[in-house]
């Protein structure tokens, strides 16, 4: 054995040591658990979050739809729900904006559901951003403050009952 092959050797015996790697094979268990895991509890454990279904074109226009503009906004206050069931809440709520748009009486008020449903687009981007933190993120905060008042606008454009 040369000089060279019996330090790459203690050079390697070295690594190994140092990863805790061995050329030893690993301890299989001797005894299988046939009962599923049990969730942890503690601050880690999460909590069982409420299934708010999504929201669907109800079909009869904007005025019946606002609503849904009020269950987002109310969601995402809440922060009840996980971060990505609040993204396909808000954007289950655009689709039904666009469907309603495309029902629209006036071009002007068609317009104005789709600035609202691109209004929601960009909010669901916000919260996909903020992930867990979307509760208490500005971003989010800003587009949600401003769905009620975009809401009511359109509203008092097309005319519907109070």
């Amino acid at each position: 054995m040369s000089l060279r092959t019996a330090a790459v050797a203690l050079l390697v015996s070295l690594l190994l040591a140092a990863c805790g790697g061995s050329d030893a094979p690993t301890p299989t268990p001797t005894s299988t658990s046939t009962s599923p895991p049990t969730p942890s509890a503690g601050p880690s454990a999460s909590p069982t979050p409420s299934v708010t279904p999504l929201p669907s074109p109800s079909g009869d226009g904007f005025c019946t739809d606002r609503s849904v503009i009020d269950e987002v906004v109310t969601l995402v206050r809440s922060g009840d729900e996980p971060y990505r069931r609040a993204a396909a809440f808000v954007t289950a709520a655009g689709k039904v904006m666009r469907v309603d748009a495309g029902s629209a009486s006036t071009a002007r008020s068609a317009f104005k559901m789709r600035q609202l449903a691109l209004v929601l687009n960009t909010l669901r981007l916000a919260i996909l951003g903020a992930a867990e933190n979307y509760p208490d993120d500005f971003s989010v905060g800003q587009f949600t403050s401003s769905l009620s008042a975009r809401a009511t606008q359109i509203s008092n454009e097309i005319g519907c009952p109070a």
